[in-house]
């Protein structure tokens, strides 16, 4: 069978397939993804499991028995014999989670999600990782759902420059959301210092495995919508012309700000809350109509900044060139100044 396409899942039955155990979750994902149109019937089973993750034969078979005894109504056994069906059972109301067949066949020769997951011995981070696919909307978002977790970051201005102001943004870690229903089963006891530790455990674990990275998008606020992403989440290249222009604006004095800030970033001024925001962007991403459109959105966002960025650089270079040194000299008499009298970057 093909890797290409995509493959679903109930959320409900899910959380309820990870509470028996991993092998039981594995041979779940597995037999799903061998589904067909109607993602209800499969003909995959014990040797699938086998041919796709480390499992051995006798505890596959085991996982899939306390699958259909388990009194979960999980899936039922249409067909024995040596070449079994079966038939997965979801409630009516059950939210679906789609997912990429290469997060079962693996892309290329690479190992495949659900057995680097597998390999963890943690079902909690593999019930994680299902879920965060859930929450991922890379058209409207940029990836999965700041309501879930985002990596925020401190905003300084630095100066401005025609219609731009030039801001630097300094990394604060990451936040989530402890009422979210895909954050609270991680959490430890209300009265623990650190409730969310091993939550944020299983998203360093997925980011180590190259299952999810963090990808800095500029918005046009903390809760606004998404301007324009510092790296291209579908190549990992950054964006040149968006970052470049404060380079060439601040001249000299760019390299003693970049030691100082994680991100230095040229906005038009009229955007008056504009903000850096982590958001957390899926390796292996399912062929739909929705990821497809995400893909031609951030496309044309990168695009139509590009260009703005671009304009201003080559007016820059056009009509200034002789005068970039000075900006470069009054950026750093401005930057040296603050410091002699005591101020910040603060606004």
């Amino acid at each position: 069978m093909s890797d290409k396409g995509f493959f679903s899942v109930g959320l409900d039955e899910w959380h309820k397939v990870c509470g028996l155990g991993m092998n039981e979750a594995c041979i779940y994902l597995v037999q799903a993804c061998g589904t067909g149109k109607t993602n209800l019937d499969t003909s995959w089973s014990v040797h699938a499991c086998c041919n796709y993750t480390g499992i051995s034969r006798g505890r596959s078979k085991k996982a899939q028995e306390n699958i259909l005894n388990s009194g979960c109504e999980l899936m039922t056994q249409t067909k024995a014999g040596k070449h079994p069906r079966f038939k997965f059972i979801r409630a009516e109301d059950t939210e679906l989670v789609w997912l990429p067949k290469t997060f079962i066949m693996g892309a290329e020769n690479e190992s495949p999600p659900l057995e680097r997951a597998r390999q963890t011995g943690d079902v909690m981070l593999l019930r994680l990782l299902v879920d965060l696919y859930a929450a991922t909307n890379i058209a409207d978002e940029g990836g999965v759902h700041r309501d879930v977790i985002f990596g925020s970051f401190e905003r300084r201005r630095i100066g401005s420059y025609a219609e731009f102001e030039i801001f630097g943004f300094k990394s604060k870690g990451l936040t989530c959301c402890t009422n979210h229903p895909i954050v609270k089963p991680h959490l430890l006891d209300p009265e623990e210092k650190d409730r969310g530790q091993d939550f944020f455990a299983r998203i360093s674990t997925l980011t180590d495995l190259g299952l999810f990275n963090f990808v800095p998008y500029l918005m046009e606020s903390r809760e606004g919508e998404v301007l324009f992403p510092l790296i291209d989440p579908f190549t990992g290249e950054t964006v040149d012309l968006i970052t470049g222009v404060s380079e060439t604006v601040l001249g000299e004095s760019f390299a003693t700000h970049i030691n100082t800030f994680d991100n230095v970033i040229a906005i038009p001024k009229h955007f008056k809350s504009v903000a850096l925001t982590g958001i957390l962007f899926p390796r292996y991403r399912q062929q739909t109509e929705l990821n497809a459109a995400g893909y031609e959105q951030t496309r044309q966002k990168i695009e139509t900044w590009s260009k703005v960025f671009g304009d201003l650089e080559h007016a820059i270079s056009r009509i200034y060139q002789r005068k970039i040194k000075g900006v470069s000299k009054d950026n750093q008499g401005l930057h040296q100044r603050w410091i002699d009298e005591g101020r910040s970057y603060a606004e």
